[in-house]
């Protein structure tokens, strides 16, 4: 079903086309959120190749789609004229989406993506199967989160925004079990604090490169710490208990 949507949204291109990459993207990323959740069934090798395919096909829109975004957080942090100026010394100019265009090894990836996650295996699935994967994830977001408040590198919290979105899609794919449900509000939560942030750190980086001695930067690294914090404390919600006590708690 997601790549079926996925494949209607790049027959459609280049209309509405910023609409279209950002539902590409996060269809590919619940792709790989599932794959993870069903590696028992498909096997660790056919999971991880699923896994690259839905990963290639979301980078394929991924630095066209970035730089829409960072022009957008430009002209929200600053005012006009200095937005517009930013904007032009970054080579931002205009909306990157506007002409993407998708080539036969996209189709080609989708269609071997959809060969690889169509399985028998898949629909033979037992409760079991799929909670120690949704465990697993959950693991993966604590130990990050860790990571996070011992170092907290822009790629830590990259990191860990990768394993809250799993986490997330995997959540809502569980969600007849009410100790997966409960957590999807804080998990959308976290998920959103930390895209801000992963937002907010592609710009500094944009910033390193074309315009280093900026006064914009300050009011970047400043957000970026202040939804940092906010970060920590929703985590304290959706990451509180060690996975041994969810798991009795799981049917």
């Amino acid at each position: 079903m997601l790549i079926g949507r996925v494949k209607s949204h790049l027959a459609a291109l280049p209309s509405r086309s910023e609409d279209r990459v950002h539902e590409i993207r996060v269809s590919m990323k619940k792709v790989r959120a599932l794959v993870l959740l069903t590696r028992p069934a498909v096997g660790r090798e056919a999971a991880a190749r699923a896994g690259r395919r839905a990963r290639d096909v979301k980078n394929h829109f991924g630095s066209l789609r970035d730089a829409d975004v960072l022009r957008d957080l430009l002209l929200d942090l600053l005012p006009p004229a200095p937005a517009a100026a930013e904007i032009r010394r970054l080579h931002l100019e205009g909306g990157a989406c506007e002409q993407v265009v998708a080539d036969g090894a996209v189709a080609a990836q989708l269609d071997a993506l959809l060969a690889a996650t169509d399985d028998d295996r898949l629909h033979q699935l037992m409760w079991p199967d799929v909670v120690d994967g949704w465990l697993a994830t959950y693991r993966k977001c604590r130990r990050a989160s860790k990571v996070c408040r011992c170092r907290g590198t822009d790629g830590d919290f990259h990191s860990w925004r990768k394993r809250v979105k799993e986490l997330l899609y995997q959540s809502e794919i569980l969600s007849d079990a009410p100790e997966v449900s409960t957590r999807i509000p804080a998990a959308e939560k976290l998920s959103s604090l930390l895209g801000k942030h992963h937002d907010l750190s592609m710009l500094c980086e944009r910033f390193e490169n074309f315009h280093p001695d900026s006064p914009a930067v300050d009011v970047v690294r400043r957000l970026q710490a202040k939804i940092a914090r906010r970060a920590f404390r929703v985590a304290g919600r959706l990451l509180n208990q060690k996975p041994s006590a969810v798991r009795r708690k799981l049917p």
